[in-house]
């Protein structure tokens, strides 16, 4: 091999190299995050309309390339949503989307409507047993949509927290035409608990939304994919991200660095419950501290619970009774306060 057909090779070897660092891994990486895992399951509710017409369920999709959060009920075997009456919502995203979400009526109104904002790679039903002591303990309307790209709900990309922050402000526009009066409070998980967390740095918000809870949430996208590069692949990979970014912003609509929830935190003033496990590699548990410092509040309208020996999305079950009387005394401490109107009725949970 002549000196000249050396160097030409090489120079090719580069210029693959590159291009594949450039162009190629970008959008791969961008895939593998955000674009949808199973694109045909925003068509229809699998479970509620096809079996009811007499089609066969589809098989299972396979598993999503990102871990997902654990299902905070193991001890169910039927979701609580599939035991009760239940019936189906539906709305229109601000980019055209249709969304799904299944809703539980409670008696007489009830005391406020929960949102329950699910985790990366889940489905409506994944906070069942939130939704549980929501609807049966405290007294409350419960919604739990499909996040955007997930169960039923229409799109190709997931927003990260991002574009669903919009869609949680529609949902609870759902919830006010729904059940009148009634006051809202966003709870969510993991990628949820993060979209609760940047809705409510959004204005105008209805004024019925009174409350948001994040339980294990991040503090950017951008942190958080750094994580998970150096825990998986031993690297911080910023130049990496930063072409994903480009793709990302260029095919679904936002980049990765608009992805805050301590940005829009800081712009909020609802009040706000961080939750966390102590043992949470995914969602590094210092970030929970961040958030909560992140939320212009006087200490009296925040609070803060770690969680000891829970890892991810585990809070609820490394405890649930303290789960429970946590959230509960937050939302006793946020109606007393008259953030809530006085004509609303609570139950006995909350001195009503």
């Amino acid at each position: 091999m002549t000196l000249k057909l050396a160097l030409a090779v090489i120079a090719a070897v580069i210029f693959l190299l590159v291009f594949v660092w450039k162009a190629l891994l970008p959008v791969y990486a961008f895939n593998y995050l955000l674009k949808r895992k199973d694109p045909d399951a925003g068509i229809f509710l699998a479970e509620d309309m096809r079996a009811a017409a007499g089609a066969s369920v589809p098989a299972p999709h396979p598993a999503p390339a990102f871990a997902p959060v654990p299902c905070p009920a193991p001890e169910a075997k039927i979701p609580w949503i599939d035991t009760v009456d239940r019936e189906i919502a539906e709305i229109w995203s601000h980019d055209g989307l249709k969304l799904r979400a299944y809703f539980v009526a409670a008696p007489e109104g009830g005391a406020g409507t929960v949102i329950l904002a699910q985790g990366y790679s889940g489905n409506g039903k994944q906070l069942s047993a939130f939704g549980r002591f929501y609807y049966e303990d405290f007294g409350f309307n419960v919604l739990m949509p499909h996040a955007r790209s997930h169960g039923s709900s229409e799109g190709r990309y997931s927003g990260f927290g991002w574009l669903e922050r919009l869609d949680y402000l529609r949902w609870a526009g759902w919830a006010r035409e729904r059940r009148p009066g009634a006051r809202i409070v966003l709870h969510g998980l993991s990628m949820g608990g993060a979209a609760v967390m940047m809705a409510a740095g959004e204005s105008p918000l209805p004024p019925e939304l009174g409350a948001v809870i994040d339980d294990c949430g991040y503090t950017s996208m951008e942190e958080e994919l750094r994580h998970q590069m150096k825990a998986r692949f031993h690297f911080a990979g910023s130049s990496l991200l930063k072409a994903a970014s480009r793709v990302c912003r260029r095919k679904a609509g936002y980049s990765f660095e608009e992805v805050s929830s301590v940005g829009q935190l800081r712009k909020s003033r609802l009040p706000l419950l961080v939750i966390h496990g102590e043992e949470d590699n995914f969602v590094p548990f210092a970030m929970a501290k961040v958030l909560f410092d992140a939320s212009p509040l006087p200490p009296e309208r925040k609070e803060y619970y770690p969680v000891p020996g829970a890892a991810h999305g585990e809070a609820f079950t490394a405890n649930p009774e303290m789960y429970k009387k946590r959230v509960a005394q937050f939302l006793e401490k946020v109606f007393s306060e008259g953030v809530w109107t006085p004509e609303l009725k609570l139950g006995p949970q909350f001195g009503g």
